[in-house]
This record gives structure tokens, sequence and C-alpha cells, in this order.
């Protein structure tokens, strides 16, 4: 199983209890979804007309759909990050330590630009952007539905990550060079 996994073993995956909720709390609401799903017996619908699909305004409520998911999620970091400052009054340190506060925020920002806004734009332009031009479709279909479904797999990866666990990001919502410790040394690789 090394082989497989390498270094990941149970005693490796985190151990704090908002983190074991949140993962209980997905994974109990995919099956709630996956039973609905075959409860209505719905599986060959979804697959036909919505996760297959190439229309425009179908991607852009898919787009809208998990923008709003993860507008749920950032909200929760977001709140975990005003339940941290809110009980770090006086000698209290609050509940997170000041590394995983700073993860916290930062991916927090991270989620809320690249998964929510664009989410959100994207969206509104596949859904809004053909009906104003008077058009069918957008120019190119396939590739359109390509970047959904990879918009898709980072929003699966970035909270995979905090399920596997492990440290993020902690240069702040950012990430400029003082903070993310990235060194600019002027006249290295340019060329004059």
């Amino acid at each position: 199983m090394s082989i497989l996994f390498g270094k990941l073993t149970l005693d490796a995956l985190p151990h704090e209890w908002f983190t074991i909720g949140g993962t209980v709390t997905v994974v109990i609401g995919g099956l709630g979804v996956a039973a609905l799903l075959t409860y209505f017996k719905r599986w060959n619908w979804l697959w036909r007309e919505w996760l297959t699909s190439t229309d425009p305004k179908r991607i852009g409520i898919m787009y809208i759909v998990v923008a709003s998911l993860m507008l749920f999620r950032g909200a929760l970091d977001a709140g975990m990050i005003w339940a941290h400052q809110a009980l770090s009054a006086g000698a209290s340190q609050g509940y997170l330590s000041p590394e995983h506060f700073q993860q916290i925020f930062t991916a927090h920002g991270a989620i809320m630009i690249f998964f929510v806004t664009m989410g959100f734009l994207f969206g509104l332009m596949n859904f809004i952007l053909p009906l104003q031009i008077g058009a069918r479709d957008v120019a190119f279909p396939l590739l359109n539905t390509l970047s959904f479904w990879l918009y898709v797999a980072g929003a699966v990866l970035i909270n995979l990550f905090f399920v596997v666990g492990g440290e993020f990001a902690a240069a702040g919502w950012l990430s400029m060079p003082p903070l993310s410790e990235l060194q600019f040394s002027p006249g290295v690789g340019v060329d004059y």
C-alpha cells in the first residue's frame, strides 16, 4: 500500500474537529444527493442533459451552481476567521494556531477570487452573451465545456486538499512577494 499512498496514512490526516466535521458534512451531503438522484431515477437525465452538454446556457447555469457552492465554502472560511478573531480577545489566543489562521485567510481569498467571482462571471458570460448577440452557441462549445470541467476539477482539488491535510499557502489574500517570500532581483533574467 505504501507504493499507492506513500506517506499518506490515517495518522497523517488532519484530526481537528472542524476538519473532520467538514469532511463528514461533505460526505453525507454527497451521499444524500446520490440517494435523491437514485430515488427519482435522474442519473441518465443528469448525464445526458447537463453533465455532457455543450449548450452555453446550461454551462452558465452549472458555473453559477458551482460558484454558489464555493461561495458557501468561502463563507465558512470567513465564519472561521470571524469566530477566531472574536475568541481572541484579552489573554485568549482563539481556537486556531497562527499558521492555520493564515492558511484559512489565504484559502478564503483564493476561493472567493478564483472560484466565486470568476465562476459567477463566466456563468453570466455563458448564459447572457449568446443571447445578446443572437447566437445559438459559442464559437468553440467543446472547449467551453472543457473549461467548465477544469474549473470544477480545480474547485474539487482545493477542497480535497483540506480533507487530506497538509499545509496550504499562508501568504494572505494577494500573495505579494514580501508575504510569499518570493524574491525579485532587478536585471536577473531580463534582457534590456
